[in-house]
């Protein structure tokens, strides 16, 4: 992969070459969340992680790696007896499993966009993940959108009554990334 001719994803026109630099998530500007439908679908379940850091580098030879780590203990749909489900044993295991953790290996240009490929972490479980995403710079600054589809039983997360829960969940990620001051 040559991170030297990444480009933004708005529309036919070139941007700015993304250069070597290392580039940090604002967590204040930032969101991480997800929905998926519950009861046999009637119901909408929204929610997000209030917790979460992460850092993706591009080096000199056009390499890109990072991670976002999750705080699965930030867990928040608005009912808090359903978050406590969340964080227990049967889904994310919080107070074993801190974390939930992507792992980028892969940042490729598509014609209208990037692809990112990389490893969810998930308790003891690993998920492969590949999804396009937006990329725009703003300055010292990268706004960066996706979404996904996570499969509970892909993931580890089994618990689900039938009906109960849809097995999959959208995951919907809005990070706005800060570069580190002196890193080329």
């Amino acid at each position: 992969m040559d991170t030297q001719t990444l480009t933004t994803a708005a529309g036919s026109e070139s941007a700015p070459v993304l250069g070597a630099a290392v580039w940090h998530v604002d967590p204040a500007r930032s969101r991480v969340h997800f929905h998926t439908r519950a009861m046999f679908g009637l119901f909408a379940v929204l929610g997000r992680f209030e917790r979460f850091d992460g850092t993706l580098r591009l080096d000199e030879e056009g390499r890109a790696s990072g991670s976002l780590r999750i705080h699965t203990a930030s867990i928040r749909t608005g009912i808090g007896k359903r978050d406590r489900h969340l964080q227990s044993e049967d889904f994310f295991h919080a107070e074993e499993h801190p974390y939930a953790t992507f792992e980028l290996t892969e940042l490729q240009p598509e014609a209208d966009g990037y692809e990112v490929a990389g490893t969810l972490r998930i308790r003891e479980t690993n998920v492969p993940v590949r999804t396009p995403v937006t990329v725009r710079p703003e300055g010292d600054e990268l706004r960066v959108s996706a979404r996904f589809t996570v499969d509970h039983d892909a993931a580890g997360l089994g618990w689900a009554k039938p009906g109960m829960v849809r097995k999959t969940v959208e995951a919907d990620l809005e990070l706005t990334l800060v570069r580190e001051d002196g890193a080329a």
